[in-house]
């Protein structure tokens, strides 16, 4: 892991070299003096990507409806894990935000000071989009990161400190990102740590659920084929039957493997050639399931 401290971030020369790079557009050099060099990295993507330092783009409102249905059980997880860490902190001026594994927004908790028109549902949090930030650099890089002050692309986000990591599906699928905005001011090192043991409690949870709902289908499918009372002569379009968990399961396994089957597959500790014949019989395309 890259250093996170911020006894490596120089904001006096961090903040002379966003001026004199990022707001400029003149071309970062692959080396800045005083700049952490994972910024100074992240700060030319975010140039070549033509990020914005203004407002960031946002969904339509039909694209935001599907982005929260196509990440609903990840968001069912993990935002209560949340809340119970936002509990944890002092909440003036600290925001949450869930966001998918390609950095738009889904949900958020409490409000950052100064952040107020960037923090709604649909958001594009990526690096390409907002450059150097949270969660797009944490998407980025794969791993934890803290963004302080200056650090970041957009300047609505100098007077905050941004502390974010990854999250993964059993697989080791990316499914999205957790950021904490705070005033920088308030920076405390202990605050990474505790979202890292958040989001563990995240994934872990999720791993439990996709396996729970698999074997519910299991179930499910051994009372509609065989558990019928002696004497029911019902048919199986006539007889009550239970909800299909098992389309159910393997739908969210694609949903959190972004339509990837083999990550799906594993994910549910199935055979690849088993998650096929199943999904196939449900009538399901895994191509569906491929996020924005």
């Amino acid at each position: 892991m890259r250093e996170n401290s911020k006894s490596a971030y120089n904001d006096e020369k961090t903040r002379a070299a966003w001026h004199a790079y990022i707001e400029t557009e003149k071309p970062v050099p692959k080396t800045i003096p005083g700049v952490r060099q994972m910024i100074a990295d992240s700060w030319r993507r975010s140039q070549t990507a033509n990020a914005e330092k203004g407002a960031l783009p946002r969904l339509a409102d039909d694209e935001i409806a599907r982005l929260l249905r196509n990440n609903a059980l990840m968001a069912e997880i993990a935002l209560p894990y949340l809340t119970e860490y936002y509990k944890l902190v002092d909440a003036s001026g600290v925001q949450i935000t869930l966001s998918d594994a390609h950095g738009y927004q889904l949900d958020k908790i409490g409000m950052a000071d100064g952040t107020e028109a960037l923090a709604q549902n649909g958001t594009d949090f990526s690096e390409a989009s907002a450059g150097t930030n949270g969660i797009g650099t944490a998407l980025a890089l794969l791993e934890p990161v803290t963004i302080f002050g200056p650090e970041h692309f957009n300047p609505c986000y100098h007077k905050v400190v941004c502390y974010a990591a990854p999250i993964y599906n059993p697989a080791g699928g990316l499914i999205g990102a957790v950021n904490i905005t705070g005033p920088l001011e308030s920076y405390d090192p202990m605050m990474l740590s505790l979202l890292i043991m958040a989001i563990d409690g995240i994934e872990k949870q999720f791993d439990l659920t996709v396996k729970n709902n698999m074997m519910t289908a299991f179930i499910a499918n051994a009372y509609n084929g065989s558990l019928h009372p002696a004497g029911d002569n019902r048919t199986p379009a006539t007889a009550q039957q239970p909800p299909d968990r098992e389309y159910e399961t393997l739908t969210q396994a694609l949903e959190a493997s972004n339509g990837i089957a083999a990550q799906a597959a594993k994910s549910l500790s199935m055979p690849l050639s088993t998650f096929y014949r199943r999904i196939k019989k449900k009538n399901i395309r895994a191509k569906d399931f491929r996020h924005l």
